[in-house]
């Protein structure tokens, strides 16, 4: 039986080493498939990576469009504010005009009204002195009617 067990020891350790050898031929195909699965991985984070970047690039480029379109239409408002600024300082000056050309009108108004008044009032007086004297009719038939 002494002879069996440096047998048995070798048979022992052949069969630890070949168990040994294949958990370690699998742990190197694990790490193997793990590599590869990190090498994947890592290009598809550096592919994400691409993606991102361009769609940021793109992002920006329209943000710097829609900032131009603003700017431009901001400055066109400007614009059409001074406009109407403009054609409100020319909108008062011609309304003063009118309102002076008014109260000239007015006080034509009153000085023709006036005159007219005293014309009036003069025509009666002169129909009143000749209704006295007797020449009405003939005086009437010489004045106009207004």
């Amino acid at each position: 039986m002494g002879a069996c067990k440096p047998n048995n020891m070798i048979a022992f350790a052949g069969v630890f080493i070949a168990i040994s050898s294949v958990i370690l031929a699998l742990v190197g195909v694990f790490a193997a498939i793990a590599a590869f699965l990190r090498v994947r991985e890592t290009k598809d984070i550096i592919n994400l990576k691409d993606k991102f970047e361009k769609d940021i690039n793109e992002i920006n480029s329209r943000a710097d469009k829609v900032e131009k379109k603003f700017d431009e239409s901001s400055q066109n408002l400007q614009n059409l504010l001074n406009r109407i600024a403009e054609q409100a300082k020319e909108f008062e000056g011609k309304n003063r005009e009118f309102e002076e050309q008014l109260k000239q009108l007015d006080k034509r108004i009153d000085s023709e009204s006036q005159k007219f008044i005293e014309a009036h009032e003069l025509r009666n007086e002169v129909v009143e002195e000749l209704s006295l004297s007797g020449g009405v009719k003939a005086v009437q038939n010489q004045t106009p009617r207004p």
